[in-house]
C-alpha cells in the first residue's frame, strides 16, 4: 500500500524497466534511502545513503555487474561493489560507470567501442577498475550510447570510447579511445553532460562548448557540417550552469536557474513545442509560465526521445514518445488518429499527486523518479489552488515492493515481498545529489519530520475537570533522587582518587623497570665494546709478532766472505791481475762480456775476487756461481717480502673485520636498547589507558 511509503521517500518506475512486469510500481530499500539514480536504455541503477548499489533492468551485455547477463526484474545489490561506498553512478546504452569515494571507477557492460575506459574491447559482467591517475577527486561521470566522460574537482576531462561521431572531441584523425585521454581545455570545466552521440562541456565562467553528431542541430550550431570533432563554443549571451541531452535534443540551465534554453529535434515532441515545429536549430528559451503553470523548473532529464520537468514544488511534467508508457501519463493529449501520439506539450503528471518529486532520470524506454509523501503546496511561495470544478483523479499505484535490509554478510534475498510492522525506523534523507546520464546534479533541503504518535495527550487520559495535586510526591521523589545521586558521586569520588593513585603507583614501578632494563642494557652495551677491544688488540699483537724483522736476515745474507782467508795461490795471483791488467779493485767483468770491450766494465760496491785461467779454475763458472749465489739471495729476499706484505695484508683485513663487527655490535646494542625504550613506554600508556578506562 502508499501508506507503507516511508516518510524517506521511494523509487517510481514507469514504461519498460524490466521491474513488475512493466508496470507502474515503487519500492525502496529498508533503512536506507535512495539518494542518486541513473538509467541507460532498459537498465537502471540507484545508489543508496550508504553507499550500495542496485540494479535491475535488461542485462544482455552483463551491464548491471551481477557476474551474469541474465534479466533482472528486482533490485539486486552489486555485490561487487560490497567493500566500497559508491559516490556516483552512469548508465549509458548498455554499459555502466561507479564511482567510490576513495576516487576508484569502475566500469561493467558493453565495450566494443572501448566505452568501458579498460584499454581493450572485451565487454565485461564484473565491474573493471579503471586506472586512471589524477591528483584532484572525480567531480562527475557521465555516459553516452558508447562513450563515457570524467570530470575531475580540478576541471580536468577525460573521455573514452567511440569517437565516430565526435563524441569524444579528440579530433577527427581518432576513431576511437580504448583508455580514458585527457580532453584539455583553456579554460577550467565544471559541468560535462554526454547525449546518445555528443557531449556538452560547460566552463566555470558558464562558456558552453559542444561536440560530436550535429544532426538536427542539436548542438545548437546552425549551418554547420553534420559532425564536430573538436569542441566548438556555443554563441549565447548568458551564462550555463548544467545540461541536459538525449538522442537528438539537448536543454541548457542558466546560471541564475531562471531560464531555460532547448534546442534539436521536436519529432516526438521531446522540445515540448508544438507538432508544427519539427527542430529547434538555435538555443530558444522555454516559457515556463505558460509551460508549468507559473511554477519554477528545478530540473530536466532527457531520455532518447522524451524529456521530463521538475518544479521547485516537486511537481513532475513530461512530453514526448510516450511508447511503454514512459511518460506516467494517464492519457496523451496528442493526435488521436495517429495509433502512436505523442505528447508535444509537458503534461503534468497526475499519478503523482500527493507526492513531492525530489528526483528523475529518463532512459531510451523507462523513466525512474524518487519522490516523498507531501503536499506540493508547502513548497513554494506560490499558491497552489486546486480546481475544484474538475476533480483530479489519482492513479492508485500497484502494492509496493519492499526490499529487505541486507547485511554485509548476507546474500541479498528478493524474490519474495516481505511484511512490514508498522514501528519501522523511518529515517530523513540527509541530501539527494543526482549525478546520471540524463539529468545534472540536484541538491534540496533536507526533510526532516517529527512523529507525535508516542506523545500522550493527557486531556484525554483525565476529565477536564478532575485536578491532580502531584506537588508532595515530586518533591519526596527529588529528595530521595537528590540524596541518592549524591551518595553516588561521594563514591566515585573516593573511587577515583583510589584508582589514581594505584595509577602514579604503577607508573612509578613501570618507571623503575625501565631504568633497570636501561642499565642493563648499558652494561651490556660496555661489556661488549671492551671484549671487542680486547679482540683487536690481541689481533694486532699476533701480527706483530709474524712480522720477520727486515735488517738481520738481509745483512746475513749479504755478507761477503773474508778475501784473506781463500788459499793463497788465488790471493798472490789477484795480485798479479792487478800489476798486469792494471785493473782496479773495484772493477769487475759481468759474465759473458768482452774483457777487451771498455764499455762492458760496470761499477760494483763489492768486490768479486778475478781468477786466472792457469790456476785450473774456469773464469766463467765462476762469475756464474756467483751470479746463481746472489740470485738466490734475491729470491730468498723477495720471498720474506710477500710474506711480510701478505702477514701485513691479513692484519689489514682483520682489522676492518674486527671494526666492522664492533661497529655491528654496537648498533645492534642501540636498536636494542631504542626497542627496550619503546615497550616500556608503549606498557606505560597502555597501563594508564586501561586504568584511566577503569575509572570512567
Amino acid at each position: 500500500m502508499i501508506d507503507d511509503i516511508p516518510e524517506t521517500g521511494a523509487v517510481f518506475t514507469f514504461g519498460k524497466s524490466h521491474f513488475a512486469d512493466n508496470e507502474p510500481s515503487h519500492f525502496f530499500i529498508k533503512n536506507d534511502p535512495i539518494v542518486a539514480i541513473s538509467c541507460g536504455d532498459e537498465h537502471s541503477a540507484v545508489i543508496c545513503q550508504n553507499g550500495r548499489v542496485f540494479v535491475f533492468g535488461a542485462n544482455v551485455w552483463g551491464q548491471l555487474g551481477l557476474g551474469h547477463k541474465d534479466e533482472v526484474t528486482r533490485p539486486s545489490c552489486v555485490k561487487w561493489l560490497k567493500p566500497h561506498r559508491t559516490m556516483f553512478v552512469a548508465c549509458g546504452r548498455a554499459h555502466t560507470v561507479f564511482v567510490t569515494d576513495t576516487n576508484a571507477i569502475y566500469s561493467v557492460g558493453c565495450n566494443e567501442e572501448g566505452q568501458l575506459g579498460t584499454g581493450d574491447v572485451e565487454s565485461h559482467t564484473v565491474p573493471q577498475y579503471i586506472e586512471l591517475t589524477v591528483d584532484q577527486a572525480i567531480r562527475q561521470v557521465s555516459a553516452g550510447s558508447n562513450h563515457t566522460a570524467i570530470l575531475t574537482d580540478d576541471g580536468r576531462v577525460f573521455m573514452c570510447g567511440s569517437n565516430t561521431e565526435g563524441q569524444l572531441g579528440l579530433g577527427e584523425d581518432t576513431r576511437a579511445s580504448l583508455k580514458f585521454t585527457e580532453l584539455k581545455f583553456m579554460e577550467t570545466i565544471a559541468f560535462v553532460e554526454c547525449g546518445y552521440y555528443h557531449t556538452v562541456f560547460i566552463t566555470a565562467k558558464g562558456a558552453v562548448f559542444v561536440t560530436g553528431d550535429n544532426e538536427n542541430q542539436k548542438l545548437g550550431i546552425p549551418d554547420t557540417a553534420s559532425t564536430i570533432y573538436v569542441p566548438q563554443v556555443l554563441p549565447l549571451n548568458i551564462e550555463i550552469k548544467s545540461a541536459c541531452c538525449g538522442a537528438n535534443h539537448t536543454f541548457l540551465l542558466s546560471m541564475d536557474e531562471t531560464k531555460i534554453l532547448e534546442f534539436g529535434s521536436n519529432e516526438k515532441g521531446q522540445l515540448g513545442m508544438p507538432n508544427t515545429i519539427d527542430h529547434v536549430k538555435e538555443p530558444a528559451e522555454i516559457n515556463m509560465e505558460k509551460m508549468f503553470d507559473g511554477f519554477q523548473l528545478k530540473l530536466v532529464a532527457c531520455g532518447a526521445m522524451h524529456t521530463a520537468f521538475v518544479t521547485d514544488n516537486g511537481l513532475l511534467y513530461t512530453c514526448g514518445e510516450p511508447r511503454h508508457s514512459k511518460l506516467c501519463l494517464d492519457e496523451i493529449d496528442g493526435d488521436t488518429s495517429n495509433d502512436s501520439p505523442n505528447q508535444y506539450s509537458p503534461k503534468r503528471v497526475s499519478a503523482m499527486n500527493g507526492f513531492v518529486v525530489d528526483n528523475v532520470a529518463c532512459g531510451g524506454c523507462h523513466t525512474l523518479l524518487t519522490a516523498t509523501k507531501g503536499s506540493n503546496a508547502d513548497f513554494t511561495n506560490n499558491d497552489f489552488i486546486v480546481n475544484q470544478s474538475k476533480p483530479i483523479s489519482i492513479t492508485e499505484l500497484p502494492p509496493l515492493q519492499k526490499i529487505p535490509t541486507m547485511k554485509s554478510d548476507e546474500k541479498m534475498d528478493l524474490e519474495k515481498p516481505t511484511e512490514e510492522t508498522n514501528n519501522e525506523d523511518i529515517g530523513s534523507i540527509d541530501s539527494l545529489e543526482a549525478n546520471v546520464s540524463g539529468s545534472h546534479i540536484v541538491n534540496i533541503n533536507d526533510l526532516e519530520t517529527t512523529s507525535m504518535h508516542d506523545v500522550p495527550d493527557l486531556k484525554t487520559d483525565e476529565p477536564d475537570n478532575k485536578v491532580i495535586d502531584v506537588s508532595p510526591a515530586i518533591e519526596n521523589e527529588i529528595s530521595s533522587t537528590t540524596a541518592s545521586i549524591e551518595t553516588t558521586i561521594e563514591n566515585l569520588i573516593a573511587t577515583t582518587d583510589h584508582k589514581s593513585s594505584s595509577i602514579e603507583k604503577g607508573m612509578s614501578e613501570v618507571a623503575e623497570k625501565a631504568e633497570e632494563i636501561k642499565d642493563k642494557a648499558v652494561i651490556e652495551i660496555n661489556s661488549m665494546e671492551g671484549k671487542a677491544h680486547e679482540k683487536f688488540e690481541n689481533i694486532i699483537h699476533t701480527v706483530k709478532e709474524t712480522t720477520t724483522p727486515k735488517t738481520p736476515i738481509i745483512q746475513d745474507l749479504l755478507e761477503i766472505p773474508d778475501i784473506s782467508h781463500m788459499s793463497p795461490n788465488i790471493s798472490k795471483h789477484s795480485d798479479d791481475q792487478k800489476s798486469d791488467g792494471e785493473q782496479s779493485e773495484n772493477e769487475t767483468i759481468p759474465c759473458g762480456s768482452d774483457k777487451s770491450s771498455p764499455q762492458a766494465k760496470t761499477k760494483t760496491q763489492a768486490v768479486m775476487p778475478i781468477v786466472r785461467n792457469e790456476d785450473h779454475i774456469d773464469h766463467e763458472d765462476v762469475v756464474v756461481n756467483k751470479i746463481e749465489e746472489k740470485g738466490r739471495f734475491a729470491r730468498m729476499f723477495q720471498s720474506i717480502r710477500d710474506k711480510e706484505n701478505s702477514c701485513i695484508g691479513k692484519g689489514k683485513v682483520i682489522e676492518e673485520t674486527v671494526t666492522e663487527n664492533v661497529h655491528k655490535g654496537l648498533e645492534t646494542a642501540e636498536e636494542t636498547v631504542h626497542k627496550l625504550e619503546e615497550t616500556v613506554e608503549t606498557e606505560i600508556r597502555n597501563q594508564t589507558n586501561s586504568r584511566t578506562c577503569n575509572i570512567l
